[in-house]
């Protein structure tokens, strides 16, 4: 993982920076013409927690999903298990008020779980993998928890539709579909898997274009189900981008309020706030922050999640 690029490896790394600085300089011509159209919100920062404080610690989180049954945060860190700090656990669970502990690992089946979604139906968790360029569909076994030896686990390949850098991925529960945000070719990808079962040779996908909005990166991906938008996370504009499904550009959302120095934000989901007085229904933004890339420096452990409303 080359975080100067906002990837998870070398290759996809250099994939990247070819791809996205041809596509972000045509976007950018694309987008210079519509820009001043674009509503642009700053959210405002609620509090920092340190991943890198969990036990064991998270030092790269990569990927972060909302389990609401059980009312609790879950993070996946892709680099973890390069370092020295690696104590059998790459998926962590962690409370709205800060507390995490190592819960699980996917070392199994991949060793680059760059991003998660979930489904809360049916408990089914989904892994993306930039180096292996599919999407891990994982049922926890008797034990409910995600990342142990009883899970159940399928897979689909992106590169099969044309996804080679598949960073980000996202459960929608309305249309029953997957969505995947490709970091080198700025696009993201709709996976309809038709009947109910990715990739047993029926899906049908679709794609539209994030480039013609001038990002840099699709790093992370989320959903905010009571907007019905998408969010791509883009830590080269340091912001989210708040699209509809089908790809329109409803605002921008700045991350300017993140204090931190070399952040590299990479992934955001919805959960409740912090503040127990109030309601269920309101919703926070959750953000995993990378920064330094472990192979420069080894001895990095400065992960960070932040709540932003």
């Amino acid at each position: 993982m080359l975080k100067t690029f906002g990837s998870h490896s070398r290759e996809s790394a250099i994939r990247r920076f070819v791809c996205a600085a041809v596509l972000t300089a045509f976007g950018a011509l694309l987008w210079s013409a519509s820009a001043s159209a674009v509503v642009v919100v700053h959210p405002i920062l609620v509090q920092t927690i340190a991943t890198s404080a969990f036990t064991p610690p998270s030092p790269d989180p990569s990927g972060i999903a909302y389990k609401p049954a059980r009312d609790r945060l879950l993070i996946a860190d892709s680099e973890v298990d390069e370092t020295s700090l690696y104590q059998g656990s790459n998926l962590f669970t962690a409370t709205r008020t800060g507390s995490g502990s190592g819960s699980g690992t996917t070392l199994a089946f991949s060793k680059e779980p760059t991003d998660l979604g979930y489904n809360p139906a049916t408990a089914t968790l989904y892994v993306s993998d930039d180096d292996k360029d599919k999407v891990y569909v994982v049922r926890s076994g008797p034990d409910g928890t995600h990342g142990t030896a009883d899970d159940i686990v399928s897979k689909f390949s992106t590169s099969a539709f044309g996804s080679t850098d598949p960073e980000g991925v996202v459960y929608d529960a309305v249309t029953g579909h997957v969505f995947i945000s490709d970091g080198a070719g700025l696009e993201i990808y709709n996976v309809n898997p038709v009947n109910g079962v990715f990739g047993d040779g029926n899906d049908t996908v679709t794609h539209f274009d994030l480039a013609r909005y001038g990002l840099g990166d699709a790093e992370g991906l989320g959903i905010d189900p009571a907007r019905k938008a998408l969010l791509v996370v883009d830590p080269s504009t340091h912001a989210i981008y708040e699209l509809g499904k089908a790809g329109a550009l409803l605002r921008t959302l700045s991350l300017s309020a993140i204090p931190t120095t070399r952040s590299v934000v990479a992934d955001v989901t919805m959960a409740p706030t912090s503040n127990p007085s109030d309601s269920a229904s309101a919703m926070d933004y959750w953000i995993v922050d990378r920064h330094l890339d472990n192979n420069p420096f080894p001895t990095e452990n400065d992960g960070l999640l932040y709540e932003m409303r």
